[in-house]
């Protein structure tokens, strides 16, 4: 075996580790690692803080299931004086799924809700991710005077 080749591979090895140290897996990887690197479901979702009392307003998520088709995606919502969630189903448009609160619906201070997508393969994914009806999003809606 000829001994010349094994410090030209070592240099190439060390240089690739170098220039990607975070791999899928690897404790140091960083939050823009696992996006590039993300192989599960994922609803993407910015929850709104406040909205109109009394308006028409608007839900969105993006739904990446990656393989996986998706059955449905479905908005589960209660008020603050609600005892249970009701169960609406989110629209697919333009690459997002949408839920439009009706001026009925935000008639209150506050409004709970969570979102599962029930994917093919059996699984659901929810936003929030853990526990989605122990710890529902909140909206406040604020009263806009004119």
């Amino acid at each position: 075996m000829n001994m010349n080749h094994i410090p030209t591979i070592l240099f190439v090895i060390l240089s690739f580790n170098t220039l990607w140290p975070n791999t899928p897996g690897d404790s140091t990887a960083t939050a823009q690692d696992s996006l590039i690197y993300s192989s599960k479901p994922k609803i993407y979702h910015e929850p709104k803080t406040k909205l109109n009392y009394n308006k028409y307003s608007l839900i969105e998520c993006v739904v990446d299931a990656q393989d996986d088709n998706i059955i449905s995606v479905k908005i589960f919502i209660k008020s603050s004086s609600d005892k249970s969630f009701s169960e609406f189903p989110m629209k697919y448009q333009d690459g997002k799924y949408i839920f439009l609160l009706i001026p009925e619906m935000t008639q209150c201070d506050n409004l709970y809700y969570f979102i599962i997508a029930e994917l093919e393969n059996s699984a659901a994914i929810a936003y929030p991710s853990t526990s989605p009806e122990k710890n529902p999003v909140e909206l406040n809606f604020i009263l806009i005077q004119k």
